[in-house]
C-alpha cells in the first residue's frame, strides 16, 4: 500500500530537505520562489511541496539558472494560483 505524501511541509521539514536553514526558507517564501500556506489562524506557515520541487528542478538557486530571473507566478504553473494582472 502506497503512502501519499503530504501536499505541504513544515518550514523545518523544507529546510532539512533543501539543506538550508529556516531563515532561508522564509526568505524564499518572501521572494516568491516557494509558496507558503498559512493555517486558518495565521500562526503556522506550511510550504507547498510542489513549489519546493519546482525550485529544486530549477536549479535550487534563486531564479532560473539560465536567466537569473526569480521564479514568478507568470512563469510557473501552480495549482490554485492565478497570475497577477499587470497594469500597462
Amino acid at each position: 500500500m502506497a503512502v501519499e505524501a503530504s501536499a505541504t511541509l513544515s518550514v523545518h521539514e523544507a529546510a532539512e530537505l533543501l539543506g538550508r536553514d529556516r531563515t532561508r526558507i522564509y526568505a524564499l517564501v518572501r521572494s516568491g520562489d516557494l509558496v507558503g500556506v498559512s493555517d486558518p489562524n495565521g500562526r503556522t506557515l506550511r510550504i507547498d511541496r510542489s513549489s519546493l520541487e519546482r525550485w529544486q528542478v530549477a536549479g535550487g538557486t534563486r531564479g532560473s539558472p539560465q536567466t537569473g530571473v526569480p521564479l514568478a507566478v507568470e512563469r510557473i504553473w501552480s495549482p490554485g494560483r492565478q497570475a497577477p494582472v499587470q497594469a500597462h
